[in-house]
């Protein structure tokens, strides 16, 4: 099973729909935060895609959750715009809530910069962001022998 997970478009449609074409068939496609009119107007669009996401920091008056898990072959996932866990000042405090919560991987967004850890078995990505100079998102595919990733530059 495979995720696309990317964030902070911030009016950057155009980044969106470069991702869809290079990433056409993913099982699931998860928007991070910051920049929901963007992602509805994409979810309009494509409706027979699986979209998910989460309110961001600058998604204001956004009924979006700011976080929530899904299930993909048994492996809970985290999904998070990353600001109430404080991501840019590290991430320690979203690893301990992926612990608590038994969830195997961490997405979330808001520091704009492209990373993977991993820590108790814990798989944290952040896609880094679909705006500014170098856009980027994730895939994460989800398989029998494990979990792999990859940070794609979208130039």
């Amino acid at each position: 099973m495979r995720i696309v997970a990317f964030s902070d478009t911030h009016k950057n449609i155009w980044g969106i729909y470069d991702m869809l074409k290079k990433q056409p068939n993913a099982d699931w496609y998860v928007f991070l935060g910051d920049g929901q009119d963007e992602f509805e107007e994409i979810k309009e669009l494509y409706p027979h895609k699986n979209f998910v996401a989460v309110k961001g920091n600058c998604d204001s008056f956004s009924t979006l959750p700011t976080d929530f898990t899904i299930d993909v072959n048994g492996v809970k996932v985290l999904c998070t715009h990353g600001h109430n866990y404080y991501v840019k000042s590290g991430t320690g405090v979203v690893f301990e809530k992926a612990k608590q919560m038994g969830a195997k991987i961490i997405l979330h967004g808001h520091t704009h910069t492209p990373n993977h850890e991993v820590r108790d078995g814990i798989h944290l990505i952040c896609p880094g962001a679909l705006s500014g100079y170098k856009p980027t998102f994730a895939w994460i595919d989800i398989t029998e022998k494990g979990i792999l990733h990859n940070i794609v530059e979208q130039f």
